[in-house]
């Protein structure tokens, strides 16, 4: 949309409406967070009761409508949608209305933000790698970030230009990167943005990008060779072995990345949006947003379903939902696993019988007792946390909206901010 805007300035003008799904997503101060977080400048509709939404029938999440000079509706598209599509979409309308001479150059006013954060700005992933490196992906600068712990030294990996550049530390650029996963050489990255995985080399911090082309998916399509497969929205990464398994949240599935024989694959989920449990490729997820493992065991947070998956990766077995009712089920309770209920979780760490949980809007964190099957809250007054790492007997919070990095002592006390 930022590109047709720009191409077609000023005669093609966005109006966002904001109509949430989930209670936190309501109030005006959080849609003002997204707009920034998101880079959006042009005016927002908050629609918390769905009145714009029912007059233009809408059905999905995000729906296009598109209003000639004269405000009539000529075309709408379900779904994202690609530059070249939003191109053939307007380009006969633009041509008509100058024909008819009914466009009109006046700008609609600017909904720009004035920044926030500090060095971070909205954190998105985190990783310990080598040394108790931490690496933290700083996802509204659009790079990665490799703190030293105990000091308030760090280093930047990317240039903090929004771009898809493979290169050195000092060049290379990211869009939007989130979950991170650290072994001794590598640092894997979900570039969310730019619908790629990346990996840096350590310890220099060169950038390759190893799956992906660049372009959203606009097809579920078999994956072929990983560098030229169209990938949709990676958010997390979990490395086994020589596979990468990656929450492909907006295909709705885990896909899985064999490093040795350089082939990408669907592993779980059909596509479809759904919390349902059943074999690898029959199940159906919900925008898959962060991911843990224990043995051969991976557990994702189905986002948009307000659930956590168990995942077998052996390749055989099904999926399984430890907590989660349904796309529309949600809430803010803790007991038993059939009663207690999530509000979009996003981020998960592992540690023994314990699953920790960004439990991102209800702003907490919460553990899932797997011996028990229960879920209690572990720490509260956080704002949109997104991915934790357990690591040294404390649990380490990308504070989001507080442009933070928590530690916080498994044992109970007071988190201290290591990093802002």
């Amino acid at each position: 949309m930022r590109q047709a805007e720009a191409l077609h300035a000023p005669y093609v003008a966005a109006i966002g409406v904001h109509c949430g799904k989930f209670t936190r997503e309501h109030d005006a101060g959080r849609v003002a967070d997204a707009m920034r977080r998101e880079g959006i400048e042009h005016p927002v509709l908050n629609d918390p009761d769905f009145t714009v939404w029912k007059a233009y029938a809408v059905r999905a999440w995000p729906t296009l409508i598109f209003l000639d000079p004269e405000g009539m509706v000529f075309a709408r598209h379900e779904g994202e949608i690609s530059p070249e599509e939003l191109a053939r979409i307007l380009k006969p309308e633009l041509q008509r209305a100058a024909s008819q001479g009914i466009l009109s150059d006046a700008p609609i006013p600017s909904a720009k933000l004035a920044a926030v954060g500090g060095i971070l700005r909205y954190p998105g992933g985190l990783a310990f790698g080598e040394g108790n490196a931490l690496f933290v992906a700083d996802s509204g600068h659009h790079r990665v970030l490799r703190l030293h712990t105990g000091t308030s030294s760090f280093e930047a990996i990317g240039s903090g230009s929004e771009g898809f550049l493979d290169g050195s530390a000092e060049q290379a650029q990211f869009n939007d990167p989130h979950g991170l996963f650290a072994n001794t050489r590598h640092v894997f990255v979900a570039d969310s943005g730019n619908h790629a995985i990346r990996r840096i080399g350590l310890p220099q911090g060169g950038v390759t990008t190893i799956a992906g082309s660049g372009r959203l998916a606009q097809h579920l399509l078999p994956p072929g060779p990983p560098r030229s497969t169209d990938l949709r929205s990676p958010w997390d990464v979990h490395l086994q072995g020589e596979q990468l398994f990656i929450a492909m949240a907006g295909a709705h599935q885990i896909w899985r990345l064999d490093l040795r024989r350089q082939s990408l694959s669907m592993y779980a989920g059909s596509g479809y949006e759904a919390l349902y449990d059943a074999s690898l490729a029959r199940s159906r997820f919900a925008q898959p947003m962060g991911l843990a493992a224990q043995g051969d065991t991976l557990y994702a947070a189905d986002a948009e379903s307000s659930a956590i998956r168990e995942v077998p990766m052996s390749g055989e077995g099904v999926v399984r939902t430890l907590i989660g009712q349904g796309l529309f089920d949600f809430g803010d309770r803790d007991g038993p696993l059939d009663l207690a209920l999530l509000q979009h979780p996003s981020g998960l760490a592992v540690d023994g019988d314990r699953l920790y949980i960004a439990d991102t809007y209800n702003d907490k964190i919460r553990v899932l007792l797997l011996r028990e099957g229960r879920i209690e809250t572990f720490l509260d007054g956080l704002r949109e946390p997104h991915a934790i790492k357990v690591q040294d007997g404390a649990l380490f919070i990308a504070d989001s909206g507080n442009h933070r990095i928590l530690r916080a002592p498994l044992a109970g006390g007071e988190p201290e901010t290591l990093f802002a």
